[in-house]
């Protein structure tokens, strides 16, 4: 039986993505898919490799907020904040993953290195949450 891909949250403000750092991210480890406009998402790209990660992490759907967004000269002054060293102007095509954790920006990969983004998560997802028993 062939698995579903996990969902991808587009951001298309900047409230949701101050909404998204500052919430999600205290909940959850938020990927982030920056890219150009006219380069597209990576979401197809990647859709079995979101299938994979979220098949190597157990509730991943409670622990993994995949989300995309385009870059624009408002959204690289938002970022900025959190990747000083990044240089958005010679980012090109290549997709830049941001991951957020607690608020803050926990690391970045940049282009489509699904190892390293696979590594970062394991280091950030959130534990487990235990069942209650009654």
């Amino acid at each position: 039986m062939a698995k579903t891909a996990p969902k991808v949250t587009i951001l298309e403000t900047l409230e949701e993505l101050n909404q998204t750092i500052t919430e999600k991210s205290t909940e959850m480890v938020v990927i982030l898919d920056v890219h150009e406009e006219w380069c597209g998402s990576t979401t197809a790209a990647m859709t079995a490799s979101h299938i994979q990660i979220f098949a190597d992490n157990v509730n991943a759907s409670e622990r993994i907020f995949l989300c995309s967004m385009q870059t624009n000269s408002e959204v690289q002054t938002a970022l900025k904040q959190f990747l000083p060293d990044v240089k958005f102007e010679k980012q090109g095509c290549r997709p830049l993953y941001v991951v957020f954790r607690n608020g803050a920006s926990c690391g970045f990969v940049d282009g489509l290195n699904v190892p390293s983004i696979s590594s970062l998560i394991k280091l950030w997802i959130p534990p487990i949450k235990k069942v209650e028993e009654e």
